[in-house]
């Protein structure tokens, strides 16, 4: 897989932090193999700093391809390899349930912080 994962910050530092917290996360990954890592300078733009890590990495199976997803939250995937795939039924069912729960989970919190009118407004534009 080839990967960008962006981050923003008010200082400078503090994206340069972010990117070597994002680094040292996927490279703890038990069941990622990272090939390469190339983290971008960080630029300012408004009152912000913006940067990007770029990783290419492999993962062992389909709910880690859900993990990498969820947790490091990419801007970009790209699958390089395989050209083809078997998932056996068993990783799928483990890999979408675990995706159930994550969306499950922020709708959970998100739901929690809209009042009534703002909740109706988002169903309505959803509906549309």
């Amino acid at each position: 897989l080839k990967i960008i994962t962006d981050v923003q910050s008010i200082e400078e530092g503090l994206a340069i932090k972010s990117l070597d917290e994002v680094e040292k996360a996927l490279r703890q990954e038990s069941d990622f193999t990272i090939y390469e890592i190339h983290k971008a300078k960080p630029v300012k733009e408004g009152e912000h700093y913006t940067s990007y890590l770029e990783a290419e990495l492999s993962v062992k199976d389909f709910p880690s391809l859900v993990r990498l997803v969820y947790f490091f939250g990419p801007t970009t995937i790209e699958i390089l390899q395989p050209k083809k795939m078997e998932i056996p039924i068993e990783e799928l069912q483990d890999g979408v349930m675990d995706m159930v729960e994550m969306v499950q989970s922020y709708n959970y919190h998100i739901l929690k912080l809209m009042n009534k009118k703002e909740l109706d407004d988002f169903q309505r534009k959803l509906l549309k």
